[in-house]
């Protein structure tokens, strides 16, 4: 930038100087949340100025692509954007009939917003324009309409790029900590291994399991719908409630409360099918509150097969005041139940083939006498042996339970 075509401006004094083409307002300091923060060019020209020195003075600089055109008190008249006017003026004759005019005859008029606007008000204002091709430039001003800068479009958009993945990256570390990629498990009277990978980094696949009392024991699968850091949302607050939650008073009146809270909080917009079991090491009893999720087998005698539940219950967060209906039932001694997303048996290879439950019946029948945490790992290894270069197209969440013998009353 050619030291004789800029200089910067005496923020204290309200008047725009002759006899320098191109000047500059001092960078204001801004809160986090005012638009005057996304100011990306504070350089100006008096209304005045010939057409042929303000394209003199752009000639001599390439990182300068948008200033504003004031009057005598530094009010904003209009704007000039670098692409424009110099097409403006490779336009035939354009030299000879323009050359010595005032710039303002090639002015643009664009939005003005007040700089002190709140940033994300703005972003709502300005949507439209940042859905469209191309570049737009909006001007900045102060209480006295006087100039305070210029932002654009594409400023705009690499800020709520950089929230959105700060956002995702925090919303990443957060789940990580709230469900695990792999958990497993031992009690007196039963075994679990867990698994979670997520297709996004962030995602709606949410799992738990608590020993809430001595031998009572409190697993949970969920699947929020959508994906992305709304549904990662979703997963913070199950798991909050999960945590705050006293499990002795049954899972009924829980999953009641959930739902009351996800039809008030969400308005219906946001709902989770899932899975809750309650299993008493005590009475060998295992209930069962299906909402909506069925993704729920048995592998008894080498067979893998699917437990009908109440197919009654709708997933939670669509209705408010439910009443959701509960199964039991009373497993036998090394019975492996088997819970899961559908993200697993959703998953395309590369020749579009689905991989199915008879796939996971067969990893059962070749590790049935490993531990599940052995089950678990080796049906990972099969998954993505299938799927190959194929990419998660949904997240993956599972849990294997073991009963052991002693916790059978036959």
């Amino acid at each position: 930038m050619a030291d004789s075509a800029f200089a910067a401006a005496d923020p204290s004094r309200p008047q725009a100087e002759h006899g320098r083409t191109i000047q500059q307002l001092a960078l204001r300091k801004s809160n986090n949340q005012s638009i005057v923060r996304l100011t990306s060019s504070v350089f100006y020209v008096h209304k005045d100025t010939r057409i042929f020195d303000v394209q003199d003075a752009l000639r001599n600089t390439t990182n300068l692509q948008a200033l504003a055109v004031v009057d005598d008190a530094l009010r904003a008249q209009g704007i000039i954007v670098r692409r424009d006017f110099f097409a403006v003026m490779a336009r035939p004759y354009a030299q000879d009939v323009f050359k010595n005019h005032p710039v303002s005859e090639v002015m643009s008029n664009v939005r003005t917003f007040r700089d002190d606007e709140n940033l994300f008000t703005v972003a709502e204002d300005i949507d439209a324009d940042m859905r469209s091709p191309g570049i737009n430039y909006y001007l900045l001003v102060g209480d006295d309409e006087g100039f305070r800068g210029i932002f654009s479009s594409q400023d705009m958009l690499v800020y709520l790029s950089q929230i959105t993945q700060n956002d995702i990256a925090l919303a990443r570390k957060l789940q990580s900590r709230i469900v695990k990629e792999r958990e497993f498990i031992v009690g007196n009277h039963l075994e679990i291994v867990s698994t979670s990978r997520t297709a996004k980094g962030v995602g709606g696949d949410f799992y738990e399991i608590r020993e809430y009392a001595p031998g009572r024991w409190m697993v949970a699968m969920c699947d929020v719908s959508g994906k992305g850091v709304a549904a990662s949302i979703i997963t913070s607050v199950l798991w909050g409630m999960m945590s705050l939650y006293d499990f002795t008073n049954g899972l009924v009146p829980f999953i009641r409360e959930l739902n009351n809270y996800l039809v008030r909080t969400f308005e219906t917009e946001k709902f989770v099918t899932a899975v809750f079991l309650d299993y008493d090491e005590a009475s060998g009893r295992v209930t069962v509150c299906d909402m909506g999720h069925s993704h729920f087998y048995l592998f008894r005698d080498n067979e893998l097969k699917h437990i009908n539940t109440n197919q009654s219950n709708l997933p939670i967060g669509i209705v408010p005041d439910i009443e959701p209906n509960v199964d039991d039932f009373s497993p036998r001694q090394d019975d492996v139940l088997f819970v899961l997303t559908d993200g697993l048996i959703e998953q395309e290879d590369i020749e579009g083939r689905e991989y199915d439950m008879n796939r996971v019946a067969s990893v059962f029948q070749q590790y049935a006498d490993q531990p599940v945490e052995v089950m678990g790992d080796r049906l990972l290894e099969d998954f993505n042996k299938f799927r190959g270069k194929r990419n998660l197209s949904d997240d993956v969440t599972y849990s294997i339970i073991r009963f052991a013998p002693q916790a059978v009353r036959l």
